[in-house]
């Protein structure tokens, strides 16, 4: 499957009626893989009130930090990019997530570096929302 120029998607089988049966399976496997990749989310994975309490301040340990603001474009970068780096085996780092945070933002290391994703971090744990990880298992 590929992405043309103009947006769309090129199945690259051709437009003429013979073609139509191949068009329906290569349809027919596109939603498949999406209908599979649905039931892999689960409903109760955000609480009702999870949202509403995100910007709230928490706690990690006995040290303070801010809550999750998503009206913030940094906090958005922050969430698309933990939910890409996630599916790694071995967990992710601050600097993994900060190198991430700047592909999506466009941002400089001095911008965006991995002292400040260390302390987005810290937030996403106050709100268990992310956990450390032993790399020794």
């Amino acid at each position: 499957m590929q992405f043309s120029t103009s947006g769309g998607l090129s199945l690259r089988c051709g437009r003429s009626l013979e073609k139509f049966p191949e068009i329906v399976a290569q349809a027919k496997s596109i939603l498949e893989l999406f209908v599979n990749a649905l039931s892999c989310i689960d409903q109760c994975f955000i609480a009702d009130t999870m949202l509403e309490q995100l910007p709230a301040p928490a706690t990690v340990g006995k040290t303070k930090v801010g809550g999750i603001d998503l009206n913030k474009p940094r906090m958005r970068w922050v969430v698309e990019a933990v939910i890409a780096l996630s599916p790694l085996q071995d967990g992710f780092t601050a600097s993994e997530l900060a190198s991430q945070v700047r592909a999506l933002s466009k941002q400089s290391e001095s911008e965006y570096g991995a002292r400040r994703a260390a302390y987005d971090l810290k937030k996403f744990r106050a709100k268990k929302i992310v956990q450390r990880i032993d790399p020794q298992i």
